[in-house]
């Protein structure tokens, strides 16, 4: 008796000791994140102009890229939509902040951060330099404004009298910088110097190369340039790009509709899948679609896909003075058949028991041969009518057992279960019953032990 009460003793103190270490962290992860938090602490906001270059001169727009500060401790520059944070500052100390943009009057404000309000909010809302204050303002060096600039703006082709991105085109500014643009033709050069002249090239594969001259002042350092390549259609460049009466071109457009029954208009198809050897897409809710970018001058096979109707298709050619034609399809839907389901188990027999047979083979002679999920359950559907099904089910150990399932109209569905009988013979016997006689012992000595460890604890 006293054994046993030391043992519960004993298993109760490792326990709690366990839930000592797992808290232990926890305890000090409380106590870090409230020293840290005296010094996580931020001022953020948006920076707003009366009038913008940016948005076309819209009142209150938001001002990119402008320069706000907090005296004596950080300095940096709006995004593109004129956010800005300074984070790790802190408690209990009062910031001035100062915000600035060219062609606009700089503004400060005193923010103050205390333990009730850690983090703060602010707007600033720049007024315009009136045209006397900016003539009499004084000039910046080079030195002094060499980071203020800015190029950006996006590359398009000119294809067949339509504008396409160019993606990954090189773009260059003479003697600065090169690179390459986005996947849709955008590009942006920072940190370039006013009161300069820059020539910007763009080059593509198949283009014809475009340079413009970008002047960057004081009053605009920001410029946004776009380029409009032209293909090259010389002789050496035929071969490297695709030829525009041939590709780009051809439209194809119309409507699928139902076959129209007596005294009815026929309904859309909304959502069917129309193809071609080029391009893919689908109907909208009124049965409508269009495929634009066909090649002229060859055979396009448009053709519907529908799993519940009979498909048609029809084959044009579309030429440069008609290259766009209406195709619309009339299509039947497939009368509705029934079909046979033959499902169920497949059980073995041990003893008095009868246990689920997991991944047993199960066959329709002549049709088809699947296997049990791991309940050992099993399905066909789809059976013709009429017929008389041969079902056999299979499992190593187990003797074969067939059964004669006929699927009549009347009688369609059918639940068989199959009782294997455990085979005899000692060479038929398998591995894998040594693995699940394994599992069970296992599974039971389990159950001992869950019933010894509540004893203890309870």
């Amino acid at each position: 008796m006293i054994s046993m009460i030391s043992r519960r003793i004993f298993l109760i103190l490792i326990f709690l000791m366990l839930l000592l270490i797992s808290f232990f962290p926890l305890i000090n992860a409380v106590n870090t994140i409230d020293v840290t938090n005296k010094e996580d602490c931020c001022i953020g906001g948006r920076i707003f102009g009366g009038v913008c270059w940016v948005t076309g001169g819209l009142s209150g727009a938001v001002i990119p890229f402008a320069s706000v500060k907090i005296v004596d401790v950080k300095e940096k520059h709006c995004n593109l939509i004129g956010l800005f944070d300074f984070r790790g500052l802190k408690l209990n100390r009062t910031y001035e902040v100062v915000a600035d943009a060219h062609g606009y009057d700089n503004y400060s404000m005193f923010v103050t951060l205390t333990d009730e309000n850690p983090v703060e909010e602010i707007y600033f809302y720049l007024e315009k330099n009136d045209e006397d204050k900016a003539v009499n303002k004084p000039k910046a060096s080079i030195e002094e404004s060499s980071c203020d600039g800015m190029i950006y703006g996006t590359v398009f082709g000119i294809i067949g009298g339509f504008q396409a991105y160019v993606p990954f085109a090189d773009i260059e500014i003479e003697g600065v910088k090169k690179k390459k643009c986005g996947l849709q033709g955008g590009y942006v050069f920072r940190d370039l110097q006013i009161n300069r002249t820059y020539n910007i090239t763009a080059d593509s594969y198949g283009y014809k190369k475009r340079t413009e001259r970008v002047i960057l002042t004081e009053e605009k350092p920001c410029e946004d340039r776009f380029f409009f390549l032209e293909q090259d259609l010389d002789e050496n460049s035929k071969s490297k790009t695709l030829d525009i009466d041939c590709c780009f071109s051809g439209s194809i457009y119309g409507v699928v509709t139902e076959t129209p029954e007596q005294y009815y208009a026929p309904p859309p198809i909304p959502f069917l899948t129309i193809k071609t050897d080029y391009k893919t897409t689908k109907t909208n809710f009124r049965g409508k679609y269009r495929l634009n970018g066909l090649p002229l001058n060859e055979e396009i096979v448009i053709s519907t896909c529908s799993s519940v109707h009979y498909n048609d298709n029809e084959t044009i050619i579309l030429t440069e003075e008609n290259s766009e034609q209406e195709v619309n399809f009339q299509i039947t839907q497939i009368p509705y058949e029934p079909r046979g389901r033959i499902y169920g188990k497949v059980l073995g027999i041990k003893g008095d028991d009868h246990i689920f047979l997991p991944f047993a083979n199960i066959e329709i002679e002549g049709l088809e041969n699947k296997k049990c999920n791991f309940n050992g359950e099993y399905e066909f559907y789809n059976l013709e009518l009429g017929k008389v099904y041969n079902v056999t089910a299979d499992y190593n150990g187990y003797k074969k057992l067939t059964k004669n399932i006929s699927i009549t109209e009347g009688s369609r569905i059918h639940q068989v279960y199959f009782n294997l009988e455990k085979c005899d013979d000692i060479k038929s016997k398998s591995k894998i019953f040594g693995l699940l006689d394994f599992l069970e012992n296992f599974f039971r000595r389990a159950d001992s032990f869950k019933r010894f460890i509540s004893s203890i604890i309870y």
